[in-house]
């Protein structure tokens, strides 16, 4: 955890210092973004650089409390989306969903990676209309 907070903390220090645009441009060239198309990507981006820092050292993943042992609590149907293509995120999905139990469903939207909204929105839309008509029964 403390090394993901440095780690956190030194992204958003260079972000500081080269801006959005070569952030944008490290971070899609990352193997896990393979998938994405650049220019949907940039759509999405955020302009306020204070935005994504606060982020980066607010809501990393080196600051957020781990879960994973409160997982069996949850009573609700419980759907997790991971693109196939993303073999971690996949593991991790699929982990996740044997922690909850019964009540959980596991979703792998084909031909996406990481970035699920970008490279298959009608895939995710679907997969969550699809959950919520069978969880509403």
């Amino acid at each position: 955890r403390n090394a993901r907070i440095r780690a956190d903390d030194e992204l958003a220090d260079w972000i500081e210092q080269v801006g959005v645009d070569r952030f944008l441009d490290r971070w899609l060239s990352e193997p896990i973004f393979a998938g994405v198309d650049h220019d949907a990507a940039r759509q999405y981006r955020i302009e306020d650089i204070s935005v994504i820092i606060s982020q980066l050292r607010r809501l990393g993943q080196g600051v957020q409390p781990s879960f994973w042992d409160r997982l069996s609590e949850l009573e609700m149907p419980v759907l997790f989306l991971a693109g196939s293509d993303d073999r971690k995120y996949v593991a991790i999905a699929e982990k996740a969903a044997a922690a909850v139990g019964a009540n959980a469903s596991v979703e792998l939207v084909p031909d996406a990676g990481h970035s699920l909204l970008v490279e298959q929105p009608t895939a995710v839309a679907g997969a969550i209309a699809a959950f919520l008509g069978s969880s509403t029964r």
